[in-house]
């Protein structure tokens, strides 16, 4: 797949996480996604996990009125990481996105 075809992927699934994503479980993203943008042998879960994690995060964000600096806090990451995966210019590591899904289970704030 070429990087301008990712790109629009991610961005749909951006777009996505941050509609009806909100109402849906993440084993239900994933399948819709697969099935809609054929993306099963092209994006892993973590890949995925991240884009739709991260949108719920910044609604987290916007909700509660935090800055980048406030967020990262609460997360326990370094402000500039957080920025990196808000922009989806990288994956999240195994670790970050295990803080990134208890976060946001915890918050709940997507409902």
């Amino acid at each position: 797949m070429s990087l301008e075809d990712q790109d629009y992927i991610m961005r749909q699934i951006q777009l996505f996480a941050k509609g009806i994503g909100k109402f849906l479980d993440i084993f239900s993203i994933k399948e819709i996604l697969k099935s809609e943008y054929s993306i099963e042998d092209e994006m892993t879960d973590r890949e995925i996990e991240t884009i739709v994690y991260m949108a719920r995060i910044e609604e987290i964000q916007t909700a509660r009125s935090l800055t980048l600096e406030e967020m990262s806090q609460e997360l326990g990451f370094d402000s500039e990481r957080l920025a990196v995966l808000l922009n989806n210019e990288e994956i999240a590591e195994e670790v970050e996105l295990s803080k990134i899904i208890e976060y946001v289970e915890d918050k709940q704030a997507w409902l």
